[in-house]
């Protein structure tokens, strides 16, 4: 059987979010697998295990370790690659320097604005749309209901309230799993009952969760944009109604009013205006949709790892100089993360993050090699939000007003 080395972050080995594509690909290949530390690097020692071993296809799943730095330890006659668009507009946009190494990969995009931007910048890229498995609705859930799974800071119950603002929500389920470094944002006593509002945490199961979701008609999409999107995918093949932002990958599966709600999260109006009807003709509507898609991705997925061990042929023409390296950046932690600390400490004002009013505190920190990159705010108030990224001012906005 061919060999394939699978490259990936080490929080899909727990969310299983990729499983639908590793038990495709072992069917055709004898995987090994190299899991990135929790800030997606790859560093040498993780790639020493792997020394003169030989590959027909080097898989790489959202992280970008360095390609020169690879094929120091190993060869691989083909590589793949799968970016994702969380961590695409994150940390790596296209004209990033690390993009570079990867011009001879074959690329598949499970979001089609990533994919656009690769191919107006010469990358052999091709756009994937998933679909979950349809579930027979047997619960079609109450419609004035809403679950929210908070999971960011800045998306939170506040955001929940002023889309929905308008309906007459008789429960709102708010699920508090936070992913790490993101910190609870909690609705005041005084509207809790207005709201009817219950909490969970983590279930015991995954299908405990599950069954309980399936009596809410109403999942609102707990991120801003999504590298596949595989929980409000799953919640509309259940039949639910799904309210999301306006952005990749939401907007690909999304028709506003037909197969689900999209409202704008930087928008001082994010009211969505929909009614009790509206929310059980679109549950129907979503279901249907993914039952229709979910045919054409089984085909598609089966036949996917036929285009693994084709040559890339990226467009040079099309090449665009990507920007000077500032090895006071973030990107820099890819090529050269001594360097960019050294940068960072001998930057005058390096410390200061821009936030030195008392009126907002600190709920997060995204730390790259052990050095703060990302520093979120949120106003003592529970009303405004902004973000830092190397000390400098990167977002700032209302997160909304009851």
């Amino acid at each position: 059987m061919r060999k394939l080395l699978y490259i990936g972050h080490p929080y899909h080995l727990k969310s299983h979010s990729v499983d639908f594509l590793v038990k495709e690909l072992l069917k055709s290949y004898e995987i090994d697998y190299m899991h990135a530390a929790d800030d997606c690097t790859i560093s040498e020692s993780l790639m020493t295990p792997f020394d003169g071993r030989r590959y027909d296809v080097c898989l790489c799943l959202q992280v970008m370790p360095s390609v020169k730095l690879l094929r120091k330890h190993l060869s691989f006659r083909h590589g793949v690659f799968f970016p994702m668009a969380d961590y695409y507009y994150g940390m790596v946009p296209v004209d990033a320097p690390i993009w570079e190494e990867y011009r001879e990969f074959r690329i598949f995009s499970f979001s089609r604005k990533v994919n656009d931007e690769l191919v107006a910048n010469g990358f052999d890229s091709t756009y994937l749309q998933y679909f979950p498995k349809p579930v027979e609705v047997q619960n079609w859930g109450d419609p004035q209901s809403v679950f929210f799974w908070q999971r960011l800071t800045h998306l939170n119950v506040y955001t929940v309230l002023e889309a929905l603002k308008g309906f007459p929500i008789k429960h709102l389920r708010l699920h508090m799993a936070m992913d790490p470094g993101e910190q609870t944002i909690l609705l005041p006593n005084t509207y809790q009952r207005d709201f009817g509002v219950s909490y969970s945490s983590w279930y015991d199961t995954r299908e405990k969760m599950l069954r309980d979701m399936d009596r809410f008609a109403i999942y609102f999409a707990p991120r801003w944009i999504e590298g596949i999107g595989l929980a409000y995918l799953e919640a509309m093949a259940r039949g639910r109604c799904v309210v999301a932002n306006r952005d990749t990958t939401h907007d690909e599966y999304i028709t506003h009013g037909e197969t689900g709600f999209l409202y704008e999260i930087t928008s001082k109006d994010k009211c969505v205006n929909l009614t009790v009807e509206d929310v059980k003709r679109v549950q129907r509507n979503a279901h249907e949709f993914i039952k229709k898609g979910y045919d054409q991705w089984k085909t598609r997925l089966a036949r996917l790892h036929c285009e693994f061990e084709v040559d890339a042929r990226p467009n040079a023409s099309l090449a665009k100089p990507v920007r000077p390296v500032d090895m006071g950046g973030p990107v820099a932690c890819l090529l050269s993360p001594t360097e960019f600390y050294a940068s960072r400490m001998n930057r005058s004002g390096s410390a200061v993050d821009g936030n030195s009013e008392s009126d907002y505190v600190c709920v997060a920190t995204h730390s790259f090699l052990g050095i703060p990159l990302v520093r979120k705010y949120v106003g003592r108030d529970g009303r405004r939000m902004k973000s830092c990224l190397l000390g400098m001012p990167l977002l700032s906005a209302e997160i909304t007003s009851l």
